[in-house]
């Protein structure tokens, strides 16, 4: 009974906050339907601003997003942490890098 109250509570001040011909959900209204969807049995009575369908639909989408996201290619090497490499840098210090004009007179026989 509670959830019900929340959700036509809910759907009322996305109706009054909206004031156009087509309501503006945002994503923290889509993850509020699509959360109760699994736990409340009866969800699709209290419904009345957008299909049961359309809730289902955000369901799979951020279920494919969070997949997608989960199951991305990690390429390239990991990271070295800083402290292994403070200590490599110590050791072999770089040298200071030239300028064109002493690579150019360097190179240019």
């Amino acid at each position: 009974m509670h959830l019900e109250i929340l959700a036509l509570r809910h759907q009322l001040s996305v109706i009054s906050r909206s004031r156009r011909p087509q309501l503006q959900l945002t994503p923290a209204d889509r993850m509020l339907w699509t959360g109760p969807s699994r736990a409340w049995r009866s969800w699709r009575s209290a419904l009345v601003i957008v299909k049961p369908e359309t809730v289902i639909s955000w369901h799979w989408r951020g279920f494919r997003l969070y997949w997608t996201w989960k199951s991305r290619r990690r390429t390239g090497r990991p990271g070295v942490p800083l402290e292994v490499r403070a200590p490599i840098r110590r050791r072999h210090p770089r040298p200071p890098s030239q300028s064109w004009r002493t690579f150019l007179a360097n190179h240019a026989s």
